[in-house]
Order: structure tokens, then sequence, then C-alpha cells
């Protein structure tokens, strides 16, 4: 296979090796999507090479090259609506973020910020309860991170006094346990 079909097979080697960090038993936070960069390189090479394989056959290589922009650029209509608006990329999070403490993070600060800039009490204090949900989850899914804990320590109004102590006392906690994280 490798005497060959060499480029190809260095370009499908390439592409998994180059994922290996990403697929490995140490859990990342998220699937980012500058992570796919360098590993797509090993595609486009092994797309070139059966291109020129097929060269004899021009108009097949042509279809393959035509259908592999439009998977792309289908690919790029559905990043693109995703990242259109700050309230379109947190419906994405929710919808998909749901167990990822980073995600969750990411949706409380959207609601705060929304929080700070209602015209209305209503809703101001609904963005701040969708603020403290998220903070909430954060700190279930993540529960050596200090993070979500301070910032609903921070919230302003200051959450009611017993609920204040709670958190302190699992903030105190946390801290006697590990060592704080870098975030």
């Amino acid at each position: 296979l490798l005497r060959h079909h060499s480029p190809v097979a260095l370009g499908l080697l390439w592409f998994v090796v180059t994922h290996l960090p990403e697929s490995s038993v140490i859990a990342l936070e998220l699937a980012y999507e500058h992570r796919n960069y360098l590993p797509s390189a090993g595609l486009l090479l092994a797309l070139v090479a059966t291109l020129a394989r097929l060269a004899p056959n021009p108009r097949v290589a042509g279809v393959m090259a035509v259908a592999f922009l439009a998977v792309c650029a289908i690919n790029l209509h559905l990043r693109a609506q995703v990242w259109a608006s700050p309230q379109a990329h947190v419906r994405f999070l929710e919808t998909h973020g749901q167990n990822s403490a980073l995600s969750q993070l990411m949706i409380a600060d959207h609601w705060l910020g929304r929080a700070g800039a209602a015209a209305s009490l209503e809703a101001r204090q609904h963005a701040r309860q969708r603020a403290e949900q998220a903070l909430l989850e954060a700190a279930m899914l993540a529960p050596h991170r200090h993070t979500p804990l301070v910032q609903m320590l921070l919230l302003n109004p200051p959450l009611p006094p017993q609920t204040q102590a709670t958190l302190w006392a699992a903030l105190i906690q946390r801290a006697n346990e590990q060592k704080p994280t870098t975030d």
C-alpha cells in the first residue's frame, strides 16, 4: 500500500497522527477548530495525490474536486451560522456544550453581559438567572475549578447571605483539597 499509494497513505497517516494529542485519554475541554488545521494538510495531500492518480480521467478528478469544494463550502456556511452573532454562539453552546464547564462559563459570561445591558428589570432578572444557572452547572461539571464559585460571589447585586455563605464554604473546601488552577 505504501509503495503504490505513498502520498495518499502519508496524508492519511499525517491526519491520524496529528490528531492523537486531541484524541488521547487526556480530556480536553472543548473541540477547537484550530486543532484541525495541521491535520487537514494530510487530508489535502491525500486528496491531491488521489486526484493526480486519476488525472488520466480528468472528469473524475474534476467531479471529485467539485464535490470536495462543495463539502467545504457547506461546512463553512454551517460554522459561519454558529459565529454569526453572540446569541447564535450561545445557542450553539447551550445545545452542544452542556457537559463542558468552559462552555457553561462562556454562557454565563454572555448572560451577565445581557443582564448589565437589559433595559427592564424583568429582562435583567431573567438574564441573571440564566447566568447563575450556567455558573452552577460549571461548578458541578468542574469541581476542581474555582472560577464559577468566584464569579457567583462577585455577582452584582450580591446573592442572598445564606447562598454566599454556602459558596464561600465550597470555595474554601476546594482550596483546601487541592492546589488552585490557573483559571
